[in-house]
């Protein structure tokens, strides 16, 4: 499970610097063509990359290896030096009664082996991370999500970009340092994409959840140890000191996947609605072209990688697969939204699962129902169908789609829901006023503890940040949350230039009737007097 994962950019994009930090939910506003969905692809795209970095990453595998191939190794060296400890441990207690400080001074020197293993662990670890092909997967997978080669991401009238990725689990940190070259105008030089990755135990946290491990452990090495020791046996004393250290790996391998894998990252691009509309048209044609592509050739339309992405998991939906409990209350708010359900229906034995909306009284088609409805169809499913648990990562390109502003305030609810209760990371996109009020009234509400509320936000749940015009690119800046919630002011200049602007007209208007009645009233005067001269 992440725990906080913090982005910072510099010329992506349109946008010319910012970095943003996840909170419960983070929502990303301002103007069109400012870079919020570049950014939120961005961060899709590198933390899916690690995700299959972790999966796929290689560690010697300590235990199915001979000792004699490893005495000249750096992990070799490094048993070698502590057996030389433990030789001394040994005789400086040959002639000493006291069983205990034997001990202590063992669980001493195995936590302090236990400690240098994590520490070799992460420089053997990095070197494999900072090989050719772990980079090119990164490289490739956010290549991959934007359906763009990474120097076409640099920003216009710059030839360098960076982004710097930071993701903090319970027990490690992985980071990513990615620098894009483009040559400037004139000038012969290739293009250069440079990345480093770098994974950082905390060994401190690590070391206190081995705790037990390491008391088990030192019964065990005071037997062989002393037992070995007094025959000058040093093989099986090496075995064990690297049978020890596979189990540790062993142990940082699963705090890794704990940290890192352990969870999904979702994306709902925007215009959702068209995309179910019309998925099952696309996968059907596509199946069906699948066994011509190699005989005849095909030319695919490049297509960004959250929306196959997106396609690709809707596609996989199975009616029979379905959520926890947990998820149930989060489902019926949506669907009191919704005022219906959305559900998985197999026509067929072997046709893709449709879906249908279904109130009390109706049951249609997607294709046949309300923008509304399509667009908060794929939430429904994913929490119905079991696509969305615990801890992971949900963004949302403006959920207030085709969305009454009551409707927009209610889905709000629904969001808060899955970040509080469940631990869902929630990611927004927004030009919604209606949404940030709400939000900034949860927030308000936590911290005076009213009642009426099925759920409530502290101050810390929340981050905002705006990206605003700058010249030529857009700079992010966080709007501060506080127990008042959100200011009002992230709006405000729009809604008053609106207000200044319709009174202006307003009272061109009344200027305007109150000429007429001006010129009416002239006219009906004239008309008086030629009445009076004629008689």
């Amino acid at each position: 499970m992440i725990k906080s994962a913090r982005l910072k950019v510099k010329n992506f994009g349109y946008v010319g610097e910012g970095k943003i930090e996840l909170a419960p939910i983070t929502v990303l506003i301002g103007p069109n063509n400012t870079g919020k969905s570049y950014t939120a692809m961005l961060l899709y795209a590198l933390i899916k990359s690690s995700q299959r970095i972790i999966k796929t990453v290689k560690f010697p595998l300590i235990g199915s290896v001979l000792v004699k191939d490893l005495e000249k190794s750096s992990l070799g060296s490094f048993v070698y030096e502590y057996l030389e400890k433990l030789r001394k441990i040994y005789q400086n207690s040959i002639n000493k009664s006291k069983n205990r400080q034997k001990i202590e001074e063992l669980n001493k020197t195995l936590k302090e082996f236990t400690e240098r293993s994590i520490e070799l662990y992460r420089i053997e670890l990095n070197k494999e991370l900072n090989s050719k092909n772990y980079k090119e997967l990164v490289i490739t997978e956010t290549e991959r999500v934007f359906s763009s080669r990474l120097t076409d991401l640099v920003r216009r009238e710059s030839n360098e970009m960076n982004a710097e990725l930071e993701l903090e689990g319970e027990f490690f940190k992985l980071s990513y340092d990615l620098k894009v070259s483009i040559p400037k105008p004139g000038v012969e030089q290739d293009a250069y994409v440079d990345l480093n990755i770098t994974l950082t135990p905390k060994t401190g946290i690590i070391l206190k959840n081995l705790e037990k491990d390491i008391v088990i452990r030192s019964s065990r090495f005071y037997r062989y140890i002393y037992f070995y020791l007094r025959r000058s046996a040093k093989e099986p004393i090496l075995r064990f000191l690297f049978d020890i250290i596979y189990e540790i790996y062993a142990l940082l391998y699963e705090a890794l996947e704990k940290d890192f894998i352990d969870f999904d990252i979702r994306y709902f691009p925007a215009s959702r609605a068209g995309i179910l509309h019309s998925y099952r048209t696309v996968a059907h044609a596509l199946i069906k072209s699948v066994p011509e592509m190699p005989i005849r050739g095909a030319e695919i339309p490049r297509v960004p990688g959250i929306l196959a992405d997106f396609l690709a998991e809707l596609i996989s939906l199975e009616p029979r697969t379905g959520a926890g409990d947990e998820l149930k209350e989060v489902s019926g708010l949506l669907e009191e939204v919704l005022e219906g359900s959305i559900e998985l229906v197999r026509r067929g034995d072997i046709s893709l699962p449709e879906p249908v909306y279904r109130s009390k009284e109706f049951e249609f088609s997607l294709p046949n129902v309300s923008s509304m409805i399509a667009e908060l169809s794929p939430l429904d499913l994913y929490l119905k169908y079991g696509l969305i648990r615990k801890n992971d990562i949900l963004i949302i390109e403006e959920p207030e789609a085709h969305l009454h502003p009551d409707k927009q305030a209610r889905l709000v609810e629904v969001l808060a829901l899955l970040a509080k209760r469940l631990g869902v990371k929630v990611i927004i996109t927004t030009h919604s006023d209606v949404i940030l009020t709400k939000l900034s009234n949860l927030v308000m509400a936590g911290y005076t503890d009213a009642s009426g509320f099925r759920v409530v936000l502290k101050p810390e749940d929340v981050k905002v940040y705006s990206f605003s015009r700058g010249e030529g690119f857009s700079i992010i800046e966080e709007v501060k949350v506080s127990e008042m919630g959100i200011p009002d002011d992230v709006f405000r200049k729009i809604v008053e230039e609106l207000y200044e602007e319709h009174m202006n007209l307003y009272y061109r208007i009344q200027m305007i009737k109150a000429e007429g009645e001006a010129l009416g009233g002239k006219d009906s005067e004239d008309q008086k007097c030629e009445d009076n001269s004629s008689t």
